[in-house]
């Protein structure tokens, strides 16, 4: 037996000779065991478990650590997946293994068009962020220095690069802060839609031009070519631009609709560095390393008790998305990877003039927000306008919207075969 495999079949043996011990539950009498090896935890599923032994398993937590055999520095994170209480074990670092490229392409998990492959999860399965679904519009990816967040989103860009042609989809990327140090690799790609932005003044003269492009779409009913733009330190956008606030709100709040989708990366996202609540209401997609504590992971990801504050480490990462919170070894992009995209002399955007910059984001008036429990109505309860207007006490527009939104999901769902929609409580 290998050193690997030994630790596992111990921590994993002692666990679950604790909880037989403090809670009297055991194995194939009160639930069936299953163990996963990933990149760096064991995943210990405790399948036909009776839920209402999470909360008594939660307050063991540090006595799970012990068990296992780890230090306080690499603590259990717990949780629930809607069939059994999962409990990660995080491995020492000497077993840890990298999520690579190479492994990526060798199992056929990249995906042609705008469907980005960030890495694989609990059960060595690949976690997408699908760009096609209409859930998604745009990512917020968070995490503190060291955690891997600017090669996650680097590597959203290289999927973007490599999976589609210049004609469906084109990148624009904005870094302020550190003057695109970690991006100069990527100047002169091809799906370049205007050269690197580090000047503040050009970077909101960029964002101007992308709420111009939603009215431009808009009028033309035109969707392509997807638009990714990344903006990597937020924070420092925010910080330094008086107008950037109103114009990131403007198109997360309806970009998404028509083909822009931001990226953004950021260390910190508070309402109060957001400068903008329906910003971060419009950044479904959560995409979290390791922070400082409970607080920021709730930040981080909209939920309480995500445990993201016990992750470990570069790579480690929870993306929440529509269906669910699900943990990840995220890929790393290396240079050579960077290097083999094709390249070309890349044209100018007709950025607007600075006078129109600081008059602010045209005075859309914006519909009434669709809340999800409107959707739910409409998605498991299909019924016709008028009856919808009944029963939500809502105007026809309002409902008209709230009934093609539950339409686009569901036939989403049943072009890949998604009988039921699968639910996910908050992993803790």
């Amino acid at each position: 037996m290998s050193e690997l495999q030994s630790f596992c079949y111990q921590a994993s043996y002692r666990v679950m000779q604790g909880l037989a011990q403090e809670l009297n539950i055991r194995p194939y009498h009160h639930y069936r065991p299953s163990g996963h090896n990933t990149a760096r935890v064991l995943s210990l599923r405790l399948v036909s478990l009776n839920p209402h032994y999470l909360k008594q398993i939660l307050r063991l937590r540090n006595e799970l650590t012990m068990w296992a055999g780890m230090s306080d520095k690499y603590k259990v994170r717990i949780g629930w997946d809607g069939q059994g209480i999962i409990i990660e074990l995080p491995k020492p670092p000497k077993f840890w293994q990298q999520v690579t490229i190479e492994q990526l392409e060798s199992r056929h998990f990249l995906r042609r068009g705008p469907i980005v492959t960030l890495g694989l999860g609990l059960q060595d399965d690949p976690k997408r962020v699908n760009f096609t679904e209409p859930a998604t519009g745009h990512v917020l990816i968070t995490g503190l220095t060291r955690s891997g967040k600017t090669n996650a989103a680097r590597l959203t860009a290289w999927n973007v690069c490599h999976n589609t042609t210049p004609q469906d989809a084109r990148l624009l990327i904005l870094d302020v802060a550190k003057r695109a140090f970690k991006w100069a690799d990527f100047q002169n790609v091809d799906h370049l839609a205007h050269p690197i932005i580090t000047d503040l003044q050009e970077a909101d003269r960029a964002l101007c031009w992308l709420t111009q492009e939603i009215e431009r779409r808009a009028e033309q009913s035109r969707l392509t070519p997807r638009l990714f733009v990344m903006i990597d330190e937020l924070k420092a956008l925010m910080d330094d631009s008086p107008v950037a606030a109103a114009y990131l709100a403007r198109i997360a709040s309806t970009g998404g609709e028509f083909g822009l989708h931001l990226i953004l990366t950021t260390q910190y996202p508070q309402v109060q560095m957001l400068k903008n609540a329906e910003l971060k209401r419009n950044v479904a997609t959560r995409l979290c390393g390791r922070v400082d504590d409970a607080n920021a992971a709730a930040n981080a990801l909209g939920v309480a008790n995500s445990g993201a504050e016990l992750l470990c480490g570069y790579g480690d990462f929870l993306l929440r998305d529509f269906t669910g919170l699900y943990r990840l070894t995220v890929a790393k992009l290396e240079p050579h990877h960077v290097e083999e995209l094709p390249r070309s002399e890349i044209k100018l955007l007709d950025l607007p003039h600075l006078d129109d910059v600081q008059a602010g984001p045209k005075l859309v008036r914006e519909p009434d927000p669709v809340e999800p429990e409107q959707v739910a109505v409409a998605l498991f309860n299909p019924i016709g306008i008028n009856r919808l207007q009944r029963e939500l006490q809502v105007g026809g527009s309002k409902a008209t919207r709230i009934k093609n939104f539950a339409d686009r999901i569901r036939n989403w769902a049943q072009e890949h075969g998604v009988e039921r929609i699968p639910f996910h409580s908050s992993q803790i």
